[in-house]
C-alpha cells in the first residue's frame, strides 16, 4: 500500500461549514479558513505501517512531507528554532524582574549584556546558538577589570547561557568550559591613624571655614556626618548614602545590606548621631539619598564630589572611601574581637574576613606560633654535638 494523505475532520475544532471539504483534496477556487489537519497513511520503503499527523493543514506542504517520507524514509526534521542574542538578553531581564531581583544587580547584567550585543555584531554573530567556547573566550579577554570584577562578569555569563540551556534556546552550554579566573585576595589597608586625622580635620575646617557660602557648608556637614558614618559602622559607601532615617534606633544603625541582603546592627557613639542631625536631611525618608538617583549614581556623586574634595583638602591621594571599612574591621581584629562578630558586623561570611584581614589578627600568629612550639618540642632541643660517623675506605684488589 503506497502512502496517501487525507484530511482527519474534527468537528469540534473545524471552521468549516461544509464538514465534507474537510475530506476532499481542496481545488483552487476554495478557500477554507482554517481547514482540517492532513494526516498520511500507508506503507513506507521499509515496509513500516505508517497513520499519523503530518502537522499541515496546507495541502502542498503536506505533499512535500509525503515526497520526504517516500525518499528517506523519515519525515522531515522541523528547523530548530533559533533564538537571538537580543531575545535571550530580555527574556533573561525579564525573568529576574519577575523574580524581584535588585535594581543594582539587574543593572550589572544590563552592563554585560550590552557588551555582549556589541561582540556579536562585530562578529557578525545573530543567534545565541552560534556561541561556541572560542568566541566566549575571545570576548571574555576583552574586560579589562581585575581579577575580581571578572570573575564576577563570568559568573553572570554562566548564568545566561545556564538560562538558555533550561530553555532550549542552545543545545549544549559552551560556558561550562570556560576555565576558573583565579582571584588573588590582597590584604586590605586601612586608614592610618593620622590619615585619619587628617580627613576629619579637613571636614571640619570646611564647615568652619565663614568664606564659604551657607549651601557650600551644608555640604560639608553632609559630607562629615557620612565620613563619621562610614568610619564607625563599617557600612559600604552604597549602604551608608541610602540610609533610611528610621534606621537609627536609639544608639543603633539597622540596615539590610545592599550588597549580601543581611541584616546588620551596629551600635554608633554619639557624634555620630549628632554629625547625621547636624543637616538637614535629603527627604523625609532619607538622609542622603533624594530618592531619584540610582545607586551607581548616588555613590559616584558622594565618592567623588562630596568625599574625593575632603581627602583633596587633607593632602591625601589614591584613597578611597571603602578604606573607611576596611578601618572598622581592622580596629575591632586589633583588639582581638573574634573574626565571626566582625563579619557579623560587616555582612559577610567568617571565611571573607579572614581572606581579607587575616594580616590584622594579633593573636593568630602568636597562636599558630605556640601551635608549632607544642607540636615540635623546640623548648626541649638541647644543643648537640654532631657525631663523627668512621669512612669507609675501599680496599684495592692488588692488597688483597
Amino acid at each position: 500500500m503506497s502512502l496517501e494523505l487525507y484530511r482527519f475532520h474534527n468537528k469540534a475544532r473545524c471552521d468549516s461549514n461544509d464538514t465534507m471539504r474537510c475530506f476532499k483534496k481542496p481545488k483552487t477556487n476554495i478557500s477554507l479558513r482554517k481547514p482540517c489537519p492532513v494526516w498520511i497513511r500507508g506503507t513506507k520503503p521499509d515496509g513500516a505501517y505508517v497513520r499519523e499527523s503530518t502537522g499541515k493543514r496546507d495541502w502542498n506542504e503536506a505533499e512535500k512531507y509525503k515526497s520526504t517520507i517516500e525518499t528517506t524514509g523519515e519525515p522531515p526534521k522541523a528547523a530548530p528554532k533559533k533564538d537571538t542574542v537580543e531575545q535571550l538578553c530580555d527574556r533573561f531581564i525579564k525573568n529576574m524582574q519577575t523574580e524581584s531581583k535588585d535594581i543594582e544587580t539587574i543593572r550589572k547584567y544590563r552592563h554585560l549584556f550590552k557588551k555582549l550585543k556589541e561582540f556579536a555584531t562585530r562578529k557578525g554573530i545573530q543567534f545565541v546558538a552560534e556561541f561556541d567556547i572560542t568566541l566566549l573566550e575571545e570576548f571574555r579577554s576583552e574586560w579589562p577589570d581585575g581579577d575580581i570584577s571578572r570573575q564576577k562578569k563570568q559568573e553572570r555569563l554562566r548564568a545566561l547561557f545556564r538560562y538558555a540551556r533550561s530553555r532550549k534556546m542552545i543545545e549544549d552550554n559552551p560556558a561550562l568550559n570556560l576555565g576558573k579566573i583565579v582571584v588573588k585576595h590582597k590584604q586590605k589597608v586601612p586608614f592610618t591613624d593620622e590619615e585619619l586625622i587628617a580627613i576629619e580635620k579637613a571636614a571640619v575646617d570646611r564647615i568652619e571655614d565663614t568664606t564659604r557660602s551657607e549651601a557650600e557648608q551644608e555640604r560639608s556637614r553632609r559630607a562629615y556626618a557620612l565620613i563619621l558614618l562610614m568610619r564607625y559602622t563599617g557600612l559600604r559607601i552604597s549602604d551608608a548614602t541610602l540610609l533610611a532615617r528610621d534606621s537609627l534606633k536609639g544608639n543603633h544603625i539597622e540596615l539590610v545590606t545592599e550588597k549580601t541582603s543581611t541584616l546588620v546592627s551596629v551600635f554608633v557613639g554619639e557624634p555620630v548621631i549628632e554629625a547625621l542631625q547636624g543637616f538637614t536631611p535629603e527627604t523625609k525618608t532619607h538622609y542622603f539619598w533624594d530618592g531619584k538617583l540610582s545607586v551607581k549614581s548616588l555613590t559616584n556623586l558622594y565618592r567623588d564630589y562630596y568625599l574625593g574634595s575632603v581627602f583633596d583638602a587633607a593632602g591625601l591621594t589614591g584613597k578611597t572611601p571603602h578604606q573607611f571599612r576596611h578601618t572598622f574591621a581592622t580596629k575591632l581584629l586589633t583588639k582581638n574581637v573574634s573574626v565571626e562578630n566582625v563579619a557579623v558586623l560587616l555582612g559577610n561570611s567568617p571565611k571573607r574576613v579572614w581572606e581579607s584581614y587575616a594580616a590584622w589578627v594579633p593573636a593568630r600568629q602568636a597562636a599558630l606560633d605556640d601551635d608549632v612550639k607544642r607540636a615540635n618540642g623546640w623548648h626541649n632541643i638541647e644543643a648537640e654535638k654532631p657525631v663523627k660517623r668512621p669512612s669507609k675506605r675501599k680496599v684495592s684488589k692488588s692488597r688483597v
